[in-house]
């Protein structure tokens, strides 16, 4: 082999074994810097007391008092339910005292 192969073939494993993991390092430093290692607003969480709520009765809510996240206190009003149905209940009830043709009835209205 000559000086000149031999020269050509140096360089280039000194260009191989060196430049390339060189490329790679700078190119995982640039990433690493550039990447999602910091908390932006669309991934940000706030620790605060959250609670979920519910009726023990079903309907409908007809009005809300209260914005998400608004601090409350005991006994404050958050939400009214329609209290429609519940008056046809309550009158269905009123007009069949013995309860059993309150099952009729109820069946009656909610079928029509």
């Amino acid at each position: 082999m000559s000086l000149v192969a031999r020269t050509k073939r140096f360089v280039l494993r000194a260009i191989l074994m060196i430049g390339v993991p060189v490329v790679v390092l700078v190119v995982a430093a640039w990433l690493y810097a550039s990447g999602g290692r910091y908390v932006t607003a669309e991934n940000a969480y706030i620790k605060a007391d959250i609670i979920h709520i519910g009726s023990e009765i079903d309907g409908r809510v007809a009005q809300v008092f209260v914005r998400d996240f608004q601090a409350v206190e005991e006994g404050q009003l958050l939400f009214e339910i329609d209290p429609e149905p519940f008056g046809i209940a309550l009158a269905a009830a009123e007009a069949y005292p013995q309860g059993q043709g309150f099952i009729a009835a109820t069946s009656c209205t909610r079928a029509g």
